[in-house]
């Protein structure tokens, strides 16, 4: 049949391991480029009226990207692509950022110079330059260059932004990065806590100043780059606080967002900022300071820098927050709302707690099933109760590699001593 110059085409199919399928294919008229994320043909619906109306429906969106596509092209040959930034910018800064809320002057900052940034990597002169092909050579580039993803993730949304701002006002005929995934920014590196008697012997090894970035970490979980931006002005004595701009320290506050400062911190910020300039940093912090004063911190207060494997960072004291408060009993949707998280699984990654306990949970499940599992539970893991039955047989065998003593159990390990290579 014909809709709107397109022919559709519907054909019964036999399955390999039997029945039957509708199948359908489109074949557009001359001159209409069909887009590459569009198949033309596929599997249909239950009924020969659904899988029609499905393919009237891919019908209208090629045809309303050929249309955009025209008016396009007449736009974009005229209007060079950095004539369109400052209008992004004033869209931005009025309501582009989360709940409708406007960027703060860190972020409107940012994207001044992202977009600058991504024209030249890519040679932009016009919005028809945006390709996505270049785009993802240009992320894969700079996370091979060492680049975590989650700092490209925060480059590339003012590109992607962009494009989508283009497209709702007809600037460009189609948005070119609308089908990239992006990138998985979920924390991979699982820091070590320390525990309270520790952090207390890291304040008192310390200097005032380094005392009070180490309570801004871990009273009230303040990113290290927020401190780096805070000033003396920020301090709101009165309800006695911190006050930033949006999105510079918690993304999920109002315009102004407000950070309660408890006891001693607030007395130690008081003394540390009594008759300085207002707009005088609070703190002297840096990424790189910042890792090394720690560790060196961390040997000052005989604090061992690992724990059960993990390294102890700067990011370790957030680690910290959240597994004391859990240990007191404090919601998981409270940690997320101090600890600056907009989804609690992010904050999970941090509560040490919840792990012991799911496996607490599980034991009676196993042991409802294999009781006598219960007569090796102090017994290290290499030496504990495996299935009888199988074909294993209840004796182990210790194997000497190089030195070391393993114990290979019957049916799951080798019974022959083994040697590495």
């Amino acid at each position: 049949m014909k809709y709107k110059g397109f022919s559709i085409y519907l054909k019964t199919r036999l399955r390999a391991k039997g029945g039957e399928y509708l199948e359908y294919r489109v074949v557009p008229p001359k001159g209409v480029e069909w887009p590459t994320h569009i198949p033309k043909s596929g599997e249909g619906l239950r009924t020969e009226k659904l899988t029609l109306a499905h393919a009237q429906r891919i019908v209208d969106r090629v045809e309303e990207r050929q249309y955009n596509l025209d008016v396009g092209r007449a736009v974009n040959t005229e209007q060079p692509i950095k004539s369109i930034f400052p209008g992004y910018i004033s869209w931005g800064s009025t309501y582009g950022g989360k709940k409708g809320t406007g960027w703060s002057k860190k972020t409107i900052k940012q994207a001044n110079v992202e977009l600058e940034r991504w024209t030249a990597a890519l040679g932009l002169k016009a919005v028809t330059d945006i390709k996505l092909l270049p785009f993802e050579n240009q992320v894969a580039a700079m996370l091979a260059a060492g680049s975590r993803p989650a700092t490209v993730e925060n480059k590339a949304r003012f590109l992607t932004g962009f494009c989508k701002y283009a497209k709702s006002r007809k600037l460009m005929a189609e948005d070119p990065l609308a089908i990239w995934p992006g990138l998985d920014t979920t924390p991979k590196q699982i820091h070590g806590d320390l525990e309270p008697a520790e952090i207390r012997r890291l304040m008192d090894a310390v200097t005032p100043r380094r005392r009070i970035i180490y309570g801004l970490a871990y009273w009230c979980r303040i990113r290290r780059s927020a401190i780096r931006d805070l000033k003396v002005k920020s301090m709101d004595w009165v309800r006695g606080g911190i006050l930033a701009d949006y999105m510079e320290i918690k993304s999920r506050d109002p315009k102004k967002a407000f950070v309660p400062v408890p006891q001693p911190l607030l007395g130690w910020l008081w003394e540390d900022t009594f008759g300085r300039d207002p707009e005088e940093p609070l703190t002297s912090i840096s990424r790189n300071n910042a890792i090394k004063f720690f560790r060196r911190d961390l040997k000052r207060a005989r604090i061992p820098p690992e724990k059960d494997g993990l390294k102890r960072t700067f990011h370790g004291l957030g680690a910290s927050t959240a597994t004391h408060l859990e240990r007191g009993g404090v919601s998981e949707f409270a940690i997320a709302d101090l600890m600056g998280h907009s989804e609690v699984d992010t904050t999970r990654l941090y509560l040490r707690e919840r792990i012991a306990r799911i496996q607490s949970a599980q034991r009676p499940l196993v042991l409802g099933i294999y009781p006598e599992i219960e007569k090796t539970q102090e017994k290290p893991i290499m030496e504990t109760w495996h299935p009888v039955g199988t074909g294993a047989q209840e004796s182990s065998q210790v194997i000497d590699i190089q030195g070391e003593k393993l114990v290979g159990m019957a049916g799951f390990e080798p019974t022959t001593p083994t040697s590495r290579t």
